[in-house]
């Protein structure tokens, strides 16, 4: 096929440049996955997200419904303190009578508002989770779409260095008259690559 040199040069320069090209497929796959990860995250994240304010949603109705328990919880408690007033002859309308009725009805309230503002905390560490969970989701989509910019520009780099390599070699065999072109571009060519001679017109 030609002579052992020659073989051996080309060898190198399809080894270079077939190594270089693999490095680079490699930083672009390795971007393309983190951008996949970074795309899974955030919709993963964004799942989360829609059952926290669902959480939020619930925790409001069952608050209303905790509300509206205490409530006629209350009610019953108060018409059954009433009666027992009444049918023990205490007056219901005035006096200390009047008092128990008037601190049941402030203990209601009491109860009431605590409930309320539990359900109002409740909603608020939901509502603060999914705000929370959608940010980091944004935020892993956008890294994932950086590391893949980054790891494209990686093969960009790669591949100009391998063909400055693959050209600094190339034109050092020639000038030591290792290179033939003949042979050389046989050998290159087994790697998908058109070799340059330097008898080519124009250059």
């Amino acid at each position: 096929m030609g002579e052992p040199t020659t073989i051996i040069a080309g060898i190198g320069l399809a080894t270079t440049l077939i190594g270089g090209v693999m490095e680079a497929q490699g930083q672009i796959a390795e971007g393309q996955a983190a951008a996949a990860q970074g795309r899974y995250n955030r919709t993963v994240l964004r799942n989360a997200a829609i059952t926290a304010r669902h959480n939020a949603r619930r925790a409001g109705e069952r608050g209303r419904e905790q509300v509206t328990d205490i409530a006629e919880r209350g009610r019953f408690l108060s018409g059954r303190q009433l009666t027992a007033l009444a049918a023990n002859g205490v007056v219901v309308d005035s006096g200390s009578g009047l008092d128990l009725q008037a601190d049941m009805n402030r203990q209601i309230r009491r109860n009431i508002a605590r409930s309320r503002q539990e359900t109002v905390d409740r909603q608020a560490g939901f509502i603060t989770e999914a705000a929370d969970l959608e940010q980091r989701g944004v935020l892993a989509e956008i890294t994932g779409s950086n590391a893949a910019a980054a790891a494209n520009r990686r093969a960009q780099s790669t591949l100009i260095n391998t063909g400055t390599t693959v050209a600094s070699k190339w034109f050092g065999f020639a000038q030591e008259d290792v290179l033939n072109p003949g042979p050389i571009g046989d050998i290159l060519t087994l790697g998908g690559v058109k070799p340059l001679s330097l008898n080519d017109p124009g250059f």
